[in-house]
């Protein structure tokens, strides 16, 4: 979710669902319902694509069950391919890289372990496969377009 997105849910709570709305609130659910229709469009790209042709759904199956230590050559040797050709196959079912599919994944796995609040983030950089918290954080705010650390402050607020 755009940070954008998640502060206007957060401005939504000023109306009290047993409260009639002030004469702020039928604009600001307006505004909220158009830019809903926008961010629908952009979260679909925050998702992992599939891939039914056999040896592509096999390195994708290795990638996600090995997150933290999956490896090209470990891809390759799952789906009986050479890496240009498995680079060339991702690209062509996925339409990404297999080194975005994996950082991607990391990331989505790490939204769900930032959610849950308990570990801290450089944890978190470490169990889903990056080096360095600097590296995490980085990719993190690439794809999900907000810092880790904000992310599970308004995780924590929204969830509460």
């Amino acid at each position: 979710m755009c940070p954008l997105m998640r502060q206007m849910v957060m401005g939504a709570m000023r109306w009290p669902i047993d409260q009639p709305l002030d004469g702020t609130g039928p604009a600001f659910y307006n505004a909220l319902a158009k830019l809903c229709s926008e961010w629908i469009q952009r979260e679909a790209a925050f998702s992992l694509p599939t891939s039914h042709e056999k040896r592509v759904a096999a390195a994708i199956s290795y990638t996600l069950e090995n997150l933290k230590s999956a490896t090209m050559a470990g891809a390759c040797s799952v789906a009986a391919m050479s890496e240009r050709s498995l680079r060339r196959r991702f690209k062509h079912e996925l339409g990404l890289g297999w080194d975005e599919y994996r950082r991607r994944a990391r990331i989505m796995a790490a939204v769900a372990l930032l959610s849950e609040g308990r570990k801290a983030i450089g944890i978190i950089a470490a169990d889903v496969g990056f080096e360095s918290q600097a590296a995490f954080s980085k990719a993190f705010t690439n794809i999900v377009g907000q810092k880790p650390s904000d992310f599970r402050r308004v995780e924590s607020v929204l969830s509460a």
